[in-house]
């Protein structure tokens, strides 16, 4: 009898604390008051006096190289989401990061440079270059 207590106590306590995950998990997305302007939400990169910078969500360890389109993050920063075979370990996942970038758009892989987020899964890259136009259209060609 009291094996059943017990196990019957378990599984109330265990339904209790996922209730209450679940309306802490609700709490925390409302308190998140984000307003974005929407002609600049799905914008990943922008252009600097060095170049243009990337802004990129990494997914390692992926089936196959692709890029999946615009992620937003529920702070409003949109960035290009990406994913590659590599493994996340000595540094693959980003060298092919760059590698898959530059074959994508046919940019040289020299000028592309991580900037930020070496361990990270949100990378920020800086690519080197002069003429904004050619590359923002690469760039809104990815998108589409």
């Amino acid at each position: 009898m009291q094996k059943k207590l017990n196990k019957k106590n378990q599984d109330r306590l265990a339904q209790a604390l996922r209730i209450n995950l679940l309306k802490r998990k609700e709490q925390q997305r409302a308190r998140i008051n984000v307003s974005v302007n929407k002609e600049q939400e799905s914008i990943f990169y922008h252009q600097t006096d060095r170049g243009f910078l990337v802004n990129v969500r990494l997914t390692p360890n992926a089936q196959r190289d692709e890029i999946l389109g615009v992620y937003t993050a529920p702070e409003g920063q949109a960035y290009l989401k990406v994913s590659v075979r590599a493994l996340p370990e000595d540094d693959q996942a980003n060298i092919s990061l760059i590698d898959f970038i530059a074959s994508t758009l046919r940019f040289p892989k020299t000028r592309i440079v991580l900037v930020k987020g070496e361990a990270s899964r949100f990378k920020t890259l800086l690519f080197q270059e002069s003429d904004a136009q050619i590359l923002s259209q690469k760039f809104e060609s990815l998108i589409n």
